[in-house]
């Protein structure tokens, strides 16, 4: 798939021999059509090495363009949100009046242009591949059956961990439907969880009544029941997406049996997706409850602290902490660093999210620029906070940080 962009000269005729194309901030593997009608390209592929760096700003190359004149300009291609490594552009020249006007329609045909990849990154617990399936989980009946079914695919987790197979790759161990009927009575009921690309059911079911799971392992050679935090990180990614949508359903389950407003015992609906009291027709559904983490920087240095509970060790991290109800993600993120650092806030800008199944949490991850400087640890909650420098952050991700660790 590509992604076009419209470079515009800044003079009054087409792009000339010679053209520099310069593109910042981020690593970029561009190949140039050498098929484009208005480009003849002097090589296929060009290459970035900066990242985010104003320093590094990197030319990737010369094209060499169909041109009467055989003068030399230049352009900059500006940064589109979908690039990524490996993303492939497809240039097109035209030509301008005058500079200004150039400049502004130049990023006016940007954004008529290209197309969005849709391939950002994605973390652990993301990416998801199934279909839900929200027309079929509606069907009673279509999800008995299809539980039933020879090439359906189940996950059974015990205790809340996966069943998760180690051979050449760790994968989640699917099995198949038989060993249902050889439940105990006081067993769960399968959770819908979607189909895949061949339209193949998957469910997962919570098989904590077995005191012995081993009679499952065995159904799966070469598997065992493991720590699905541990597990995720070894799978393949879209597979941790679907370990974190099982595991929150079965353990939002275990833990809201009964109606809140009645105290009746309510029953699965929608394979999983909810839960209906029979006694007072009360809905419930499963609960995600939003986390803001964000990376607090300014200038060149960035926040980092250490809670309480990990007083004990070197472990530092950004600052985070659950959302309010009738808060926006905003106001979140400039709560929690005053309640944490009382360090006060002015621009916020997501990052990115993240599910994070214990129990069901969805991580908002934030950049917030910091407008004051002086740090006041709330020692209820944070153990230590302060100041890092960007040389010092480096150091900590490479293990080289005395009294330092941090994720990453």
């Amino acid at each position: 798939m590509w992604s076009q962009v419209t470079v515009m000269s800044l003079n009054r005729h087409y792009p000339f021999e010679g053209t520099k194309i310069t593109v910042a901030s981020f690593p970029l593997n561009l190949t140039f059509s050498p098929r484009e009608k208005e480009i003849i390209t002097s090589s296929d592929t060009y290459e970035t090495v900066s990242r985010g760096r104003e320093e590094d700003r990197a030319r990737v190359g010369k094209l060499g363009l169909r041109s009467g004149s055989g003068r030399s300009g230049e352009g900059t291609v500006p940064i589109l949100p979908s690039l990524h490594t490996g993303a492939r552009v497809r240039i097109a020249a035209c030509s301008s009046i005058d500079k200004v006007a150039s400049c502004k329609r130049w990023f006016a045909d940007c954004r008529k242009t290209w197309r969005p990849l849709n391939l950002p990154y994605t973390h652990i617990f993301a990416g998801n591949p199934l279909d839900r399936g929200d027309k079929e989980r509606r069907d009673e009946e279509l999800l008995r059956r299809m539980v039933r079914q020879e090439n359906v695919r189940i996950l059974p987790f015990h205790r809340l961990k996966p069943l998760v197979r180690r051979t050449s790759q760790a994968e989640l161990a699917w099995i198949g439907q038989e060993f249902l009927d050889d439940l105990p009575p006081e067993a769960d009921t399968p959770r819908f969880l979607g189909f895949d690309a061949d339209r193949i059911p998957h469910f997962a079911i919570d098989v904590s009544a077995v005191d012995d799971p081993s009679s499952i392992e065995q159904l799966a050679p070469g598997a065992e029941f493991e720590d699905g935090r541990a597990a995720a990180t070894d799978i393949p990614g879209d597979q941790s997406g679907i370990l974190a949508q099982a595991r929150s359903n079965l353990n939002w389950h275990a833990q809201h049996r009964f109606c809140s407003v009645c105290g009746t015992e309510s029953q699965s609906k929608r394979g999983g997706l909810m839960r209906l009291c029979p006694n007072c027709n009360s809905q419930h559904f499963p609960r995600t409850d939003p986390v803001v983490i964000m990376l607090v920087y300014r200038g060149d240095k960035c926040v980092m602290g250490q809670t309480q509970a990990r007083s004990n060790t070197t472990f530092y991290s950004c600052l985070a902490g659950f959302m309010d109800q009738g808060e926006s993600i905003e106001e979140g993120v400039r709560r929690e660093v005053k309640e944490e650092a009382r360090i006060e806030v002015g621009k916020v800008t997501f990052h990115s999210s993240q599910p994070w199944p214990f129990p069901a949490s969805l991580m908002i991850g934030c950049h917030a620029e910091a407008i004051s400087e002086e740090i006041v640890a709330d020692p209820g909650e944070m153990s230590d906070v302060r100041w890092f420098t960007r040389d010092e952050v480096k150091l900590a991700l490479e293990d080289k940080l005395d009294g330092v660790s941090i994720p990453g």
